[in-house]
């Protein structure tokens, strides 16, 4: 189970600094944009591919915490001098708040594919 937060955790926080760098050299921010959208899908794939137990549910965990890091990353975004849609703290809040559906829908996708490749692998 520690495998799987660890490796969860690190595609999180690694998806957030990747995004970090892509806003800052794309010019219409749409890679950034998907790449930072696809994040919470990986972990949730990661999570679930390297628990023992309760995979799906370890899974949708990092749903939460990819919502989390947006909204930290929004607010890291802000304090570097960038402009934002939604500043300070109450934005970080207000992304964080509004992320977190499609952040749990995307992280159930990716770990409900990772429980479907591995008992197909059982099955093998």
């Amino acid at each position: 189970m520690f495998k799987s937060l660890l490796w969860g955790g690190v595609t999180v926080v690694l998806g957030n600094v990747i995004w970090l760098g892509l806003i800052n050299y794309e010019p219409t921010y749409l890679g950034a944009i998907t790449f930072q959208y696809l994040t919470p899908a990986v972990a949730g794939f990661v999570a679930a591919w390297f628990a023992n137990q309760h995979k799906l549910l370890l899974g949708v965990a990092f749903g939460v915490l990819s919502s989390i890091a947006i909204g930290a990353a929004n607010l890291l975004f802000e304090l570097l001098g960038h402009k934002v849609d939604f500043s300070g703290f109450d934005g970080a809040v207000i992304v964080t708040v509004w992320s977190t559906p499609f952040c749990l829908i995307a992280a159930t996708l990716g770990a409900a594919i990772a429980v479907f490749l591995l008992h197909q692998k059982s099955l093998k």
